[in-house]
C-alpha cells in the first residue's frame, strides 16, 4: 500500500496525528502503522512531512500527508474532513503539535507567549472539537489523546509560555471529557519528560555533563525514547483503555515524583 493508493481498506481504523513529521509525532505514528492502523500525519513544514510519509508507505504504510497550521482559523476543520475524505473514517486524534520556545519571563516577548497558546492549546482545542463533531453528529465513538509535558505540573525557569499551555491542555481534556462522556468519545493525555531523546533534545544531550545530571535526577537513570511515550498513546487509542477518561499519564521515568 501506497500513501496515495485509493484502494485502502476503509474496515482498518484510522488515526490523525498532528506535528507528526518528526520525534514523538513520528514514534507515534509507526506504532499506530504496528498495530494495523491507516495514519493521517498533519505537520506545518511540508517538504519533511511528505519525506516523512513517503518513507513510511515504502515500509508498507497506508498513510497520508495534511500539512498545514492546526492554529489558523478553520485550518482544524479542513483537516478533519480531509482526513475523513481520505480514509473513511476517523476513529482516533492525537494533538501532537506543539512549539517550543524557552526564554525568561521578562523577556518573553509577547507574540512568542500567544504563539505558545495559538498553537499548543487553541490548535489542539481546535481540532478536538472538529472531531468531536463530526463523531456526534455520525452518531461514532472516537478517542482523543492531548500530547501535554511534565512542564504542565512542574513549574521551571523559561518555561512561562510552553508550561501555561500545557497546563490548560490538561484541564481542556478534563472538562472535554465530562462533556464528550456521555457521547462515547474519551479524551486523555500524556505527559512526557525525564527528558525523551527527540531531535530537539540531541544537541543538548551531547554537552558534556548531561547524562551525568539525567542519572543524578531521573529515577530510572536515564533518558525515555520516543517510543516509549507513543505505546502509551496507543494504550490510551485502544480498547485497552476503554474505561480510561480525562487523565493524564505522566511518562517520565518518575522525574515529577522526585530525585533518586
Amino acid at each position: 500500500m501506497t500513501a496515495d493508493s485509493d484502494a485502502d481498506s476503509t474496515t482498518a481504523p484510522a488515526a490523525l496525528i498532528t506535528g507528526g513529521r518528526r520525534g514523538i509525532g513520528r514514534a507515534i505514528a509507526e506504532r499506530f502503522v504496528e498495530e494495523g492502523w491507516r495514519v493521517a500525519l498533519n505537520d506545518l513544514e511540508d517538504t519533511g512531512l511528505n519525506d516523512t510519509v513517503a518513507e513510511m508507505a515504502a515500509g508498507g504504510a497506508t498513510v497520508s500527508s495534511h500539512p498545514g497550521d492546526i492554529a489558523e482559523q478553520g485550518a482544524a476543520e479542513r483537516l478533519v474532513h480531509a482526513v475523513i475524505d481520505r480514509h473513511g473514517r476517523l476513529d482516533v486524534l492525537v494533538n501532537n503539535a506543539a512549539v517550543i520556545r524557552f526564554a525568561p519571563l521578562v523577556d518573553t516577548d509577547p507574540a512568542d507567549f500567544e504563539e505558545a497558546l495559538q498553537v499548543n492549546l487553541l490548535g489542539a482545542f481546535s481540532c478536538t472539537r472538529a472531531a468531536a463533531r463530526h463523531w456526534i453528529a455520525e452518531g461514532r465513538q472516537g478517542s482523543v489523546i492531548m500530547v501535554s509535558s511534565v512542564s504542565a505540573h512542574q513549574a521551571r525557569p523559561g518555561h512561562a509560555a510552553y508550561g501555561a499551555a500545557k497546563a490548560g491542555l490538561e484541564m481542556l481534556v478534563k472538562v472535554a471529557a465530562i462533556e464528550l462522556g456521555p457521547h462515547g468519545i474519551r479524551v486523555n493525555a500524556v505527559a512526557p519528560g525525564g527528558p525523551i531523546l527527540t531531535e530537539f533534545v540531541e544537541p543538548r544531550a551531547k554537552r558534556p555533563g548531561f547524562e551525568a545530571r539525567v542519572r543524578a535526577t531521573v529515577p530510572l537513570g536515564r533518558m525515555g525514547e520516543p517510543g516509549e511515550v507513543a505505546r502509551v498513546v496507543f494504550f490510551l487509542a485502544s480498547e485497552q483503555a476503554s474505561y480510561v477518561n480525562g487523565t493524564t499519564v505522566t511518562v517520565d521515568g518518575g522525574v515529577s515524583v522526585g530525585r533518586p
